[in-house]
């Protein structure tokens, strides 16, 4: 789950706006690099890696001095979890030029800037478009391997088999960690039905995340719920390989945030 939040002093916009803005005087020690050159240079890095965004979502602050940008490149490889680029870029000295890539990404003009790999570089005179090419590409090949980490995770919930009855202790845990609503219930289980028919838990968890993409939670919330949907699968793999285990105790510890990134469980 990823996202842009535009709530302080930027508005939503276009990226024809975001390359039309201004070019600002630079210094010996001070030269921003134009919002346009920023996008065309972590472009290059995407198509080096045949990364095509299927959305690109960009806010601006009044005087365009500021931008924030989100690409989104979709669901790769049929798993259920998105991948996604953050952006924030400024030519007024307020900050300095960030990507942010993974598949929980978070850019708010706020500030907040969250990704599974993060990297800032300030402005200055020798900040070339080569070193953010080389920063960009960083970047997006220490997250590849991390998704790829992930399908496989996803790819693996195919391996264990839900029973009716296990389908439905799963939900009603699942709302008790706060992850589906009670009131909810029953579309989350004629989703499930209908979209995700198979008997194992990575059906469970393509319901569960499909069910949170169109919840109407922020941002933030669906990344802690996301969390916790995770965690709870892994809590499921672990009853069934080691019975001894307390589910009780493991889904207070969901609750605590205490089994930490479940991605790599």
């Amino acid at each position: 789950m990823n996202g842009l939040i535009a709530h302080g002093d930027t508005i939503y916009t276009t990226e024809e706006r975001v390359r039309a803005v201004s070019a600002v005087p630079f210094t010996a020690s001070w030269r921003p690099i134009h919002h346009a050159v920023i996008l065309d240079t972590i472009g290059a890095a995407c198509e080096k890696q045949s990364l095509v965004p299927l959305k690109r979502t960009y806010s601006l602050s009044a005087n365009g001095h500021k931008m924030f940008g989100l690409w989104d490149f979709g669901k790769r490889y049929g798993f259920e979890s998105s991948f996604a680029l953050g952006i924030r870029n400024s030519m007024d000295k307020s900050m300095a030029v960030g990507l942010a890539v993974g598949m929980r990404v978070f850019v708010c003009d706020n500030l907040a800037f969250s990704g599974d790999v993060v990297l800032f570089r300030k402005h200055s005179g020798l900040l070339t478009s080569d070193e953010l090419y080389a920063l960009s590409c960083e970047a997006i090949e220490k997250t590849i391997p991390r998704f790829d980490a992930l399908g496989a995770w996803e790819a693996g919930l195919t391996d264990y088999s839900l029973h009716p009855a296990k389908f439905s202790y799963l939900t009603l845990t699942a709302v008790a960690l706060g992850i589906i609503p009670g009131s909810s219930i029953r579309d989350f289980i004629q989703l499930r039905e209908t979209v995700y028919p198979q008997s194992n838990l990575r059906a469970f968890h393509g319901a569960a995340t499909d069910f949170l993409t169109h919840a109407q939670t922020s941002l933030i919330g669906q990344f802690d719920k996301q969390r916790k949907l995770v965690d709870l699968c892994n809590a499921a793999i672990r009853l069934r390989d080691d019975p001894c285990i307390n589910i009780n105790d493991f889904v207070e510890s969901i609750k605590s945030g205490e089994p930490g990134d479940a991605y790599d469980a």
